[in-house]
């Protein structure tokens, strides 16, 4: 059976972008997404090595060696990931001890095995066949688009961990056709392994970890893990991948009375029975302990992001409530790390603000973000206008639940309130609830109270984190620590959270995967140099880098920025992925009829009406239904998608059978591009992000334009 070389390219593409976002998935629950985000960038790092083998080793260079490559490639991804499970990596200790080290080295080599076999494949068909690169490359890319929605799909029908194994089986379908006789033995065995895996991949895919109660129901899909425990007769708990977690009560058989109303919230009874009737608004539902509530007629139950539902209303709720509707969960979904929700920002509070009646409150509990909500609200009620801002908020310390409590009043608060607010609890009673802001004289000089009076800047150096408000240009709330913390006596044990408590965790990841890709990756794509035979020529070998670095920073830049507009940060990576993909997959195909005097200028045009003109459209079209705003955000991206997708194939086709060097050093500056542009996008900003992004596009203009160097 004759197949032909773009479907083959495409069915490769597709098995390996699904084990990329699949395997993202599962390392990020299992072992917290800053160490999976270590692992797979480097992992994905074989892509690019797999490519630079085909230049490097003239034997890998026949044709007719890619059945036996599809076929490795196939192994690599049944048998990589339990394997890395079996070895017992515990990133809590990985950087105090060398065993721990070894290990991971080890479980990079394992996954990095399968991307390196697939590059080998792509570069090998991409040289022999360079004349026909913007067919092939639109094959890759179009491949990689449906893959895309192949593995949510897998995920969301046969669960994350069967489709860590199912995600193999299109390329060892390639291995089957293209293979020996011998070899189409081994490609049925290895078929049957995969669904023999596949039956127990529950069980082959988890961290083994002791349980503090029972488990009595797991699921697993595309959006999280969850695990229900037994806590005996009247308590059960809810665990979300393995991070986040939340209380249900057993349901006593009383319709009327909801079970929640048996752990009163006494500030939220005091504020409720202020007036005659209030409208009520709750930021996330409640697990289980409300009982009949959701039948009451007066109760509505809506499924949608929380900013734009709370957008389409002005002076509506005299209570907006957020207890424990957290980013945690997000955080440990491992959304390419920069996974993140729109709860926490200053615009976020604009927002809330607008939407409260005249003499509305909003009550906002957080574990650990308190210090920057506190100057968000700050900066929020200056961007309104709003008179003597210190005397609309209170910070309160929930002493026995370890959790701070931020109250907005539309009203002045009076002191008088403060008195009567917790019912029972008087306001000098510290065993239960107090205030931290305005606080009473023997707190007077907490931070808190002391980022009020002086402003949060003042406070900066004394702050053991990052204090900083966050807006919706730099949503990352949950990236609190600092350089300053940076400790190497006090690593002997990491928790996946640090970075609430002030240590620069994610930052360290990143700039160890920067420096790895620095330091060993790109030196490597040098090789090719101190060997005899055709050479890419210096100009050439920087435009290949730079287009990689330019297409992922656009590219990670805009999942996290359009998913404050979509909603679900798994609907904004499906629209941003599959629109880019498949649009710049379809410009590749006219790579000949397009003049690099419209493409770059092109993509350089989008990237400024999107900092500029796009932003805006987040919030008019807001309130539109989810689906209509998805729709939205992919007819936005498609132009881009279209001419991102010919810088490529234009330089491929004026390099020719050096293509595949040129795919090795795109690939390599891809991971360096996806994680630089990550700790901009920390420090400066989503806009700031794309403008470097736009920079890197004029580099390459000028790179392609200056003819006699090529």
């Amino acid at each position: 059976m004759k197949i032909s070389k773009i479907t083959i390219v495409g069915v490769l593409s597709l098995s390996l972008i699904s084990l990329e976002l699949v395997w993202t998935r599962i390392f990020s629950a299992e072992f917290f997404y800053t160490f999976a985000f270590l692992i797979l960038s480097l992992a994905i790092a074989g892509l690019g090595l797999g490519a630079l083998s085909v230049r490097l080793f003239k034997s890998l260079n026949h044709l007719e060696n890619l059945g036996t490559i599809f076929l490795l490639t196939g192994l690599s991804a049944i048998l990589g990931p339990p394997f890395v499970f079996q070895l017992g990596l515990d990133f809590s200790v990985i950087f105090a001890d060398v065993i721990m080290v070894g290990k991971l080295i080890f479980t990079l080599v394992i996954l990095s095995s399968a991307f390196f076999f697939g590059g080998i494949a792509l570069a090998l068909i991409f040289k022999n066949n360079h004349k026909e690169i913007p067919r092939l490359y639109m094959g890759d890319l179009i491949g990689s688009g449906a893959g895309v929605f192949f593995v949510v799909i897998l995920m969301n029908s046969i669960g994350t961990p069967m489709t860590v194994f199912v995600s193999a089986l299109p390329v060892l379908i390639l291995a089957f056709f293209l293979s020996t006789k011998w070899q189409k033995m081994i490609v049925l065995v290895s078929v049957i392994v995969l669904f023999f895996f596949g039956y127990f991949s529950e069980d082959i895919l988890e961290v083994k970890r002791e349980e503090k109660m029972p488990i009595i129901y797991k699921h697993w899909d595309a959006m999280s893990k969850i695990k229900i425990y037994d806590y005996g007769e009247k308590y059960r708990r809810i665990n979300i991948d393995n991070a986040a977690n939340m209380g249900v009560n057993r349901f006593d058989g009383n319709w009327d009375y909801p079970d929640s109303m048996k752990f009163g919230f006494h500030i939220v009874e005091y504020l409720i029975q202020k007036s005659d009737s209030s409208t009520f608004l709750s930021l996330g539902a409640g697990g289980g302990q409300d009982g009949y509530i959701y039948k009451d007629p007066r109760v509505v139950v809506i499924s949608e992001d929380a900013r734009a539902y709370v957008r389409r209303f002005t002076n509506k709720f005299d209570l907006i409530y957020s207890f424990s509707s957290n980013s945690f969960a997000a955080l440990a979904s491992g959304a390419f790390a920069l996974a993140e929700n729109y709860l926490y920002t200053t615009e976020a509070f604009i927002d809330y603000w607008n939407a409260l009646s005249e003499n509305g409150y909003m009550l906002m509990e957080h574990q650990a973000f308190m210090p920057r909500l506190v100057n968000e609200v700050i900066d929020a009620l200056n961007q309104l206008g709003v008179d003597d801002i210190k005397s609309h908020f209170a910070v309160y310390n929930l002493k026995n639940m370890r959790r701070k409590m931020l109250l907005i009043s539309r009203q002045p608060l009076s002191d008088k309130f403060f008195e009567e607010a917790w019912g029972n609890y008087p306001r000098q009673d510290f065993r239960y609830a107090y205030l931290l802001y305005p606080a009473p004289d023997s707190l007077e000089n907490g931070l808190y109270n002391q980022m009020v009076i002086k402003g949060w800047q003042q406070m900066t150096d004394s702050a053991s984190v990052d204090i900083s408000p966050t807006d919706d240009n730099r949503p990352f709330i949950a990236q609190m620590g600092l350089w300053k913390n940076l400790d190497f006596h006090k690593m002997e044990k990491i928790a996946g959270y640090s970075d609430w408590l002030g240590f620069p965790l994610s930052q360290l990841i990143i700039a160890i995967i920067l420096v790895v890709v620095i330091v060993l990756f790109i030196p490597l794509n040098l090789i090719p140099y101190l060997r005899k035979g055709e050479k890419l020529k210096v100009i050439p070998w920087l435009y290949f880098f730079v287009i990689g670095l330019a297409f992922m920073s656009i590219e990670i830049i805009l999942i996290q920025k359009y998913t404050l507009f979509i909603g679900p940060s798994v609907y904004s990576i499906i629209t941003i992925l599959l629109t880019l993909l498949v649009c710049s997959g379809i410009g590749s195909r006219f790579a000949r009829k397009i003049d690099n005097k419209i493409v770059f200028p092109a993509i350089m045009i989008w990237i400024l009406l999107d900092i500029f003109i796009f932003k805006h459209l987040i919030y008019i079209f807001g309130d539109l239904p989810e689906f209509t705003r998805i729709c939205i955000t992919a007819v936005i991206i498609t132009p881009l998608g279209f001419f991102m997708g010919l810088p490529f194939p234009k330089a491929a086709l004026r390099v020719g059978s050096l293509v595949d060097w040129g795919f090795a050093v795109n690939g390599t500056a891809s991971v360096l591009g996806s994680t630089f542009i990550v700790l901009i996008a920390f420090s400066f900003g989503l806009n700031f992000g794309l403008m470097v992004g736009l920079l890197l596009y004029l580099t390459a203009y000028l790179l392609i334009s200056y003819k006699s160097a090529w």
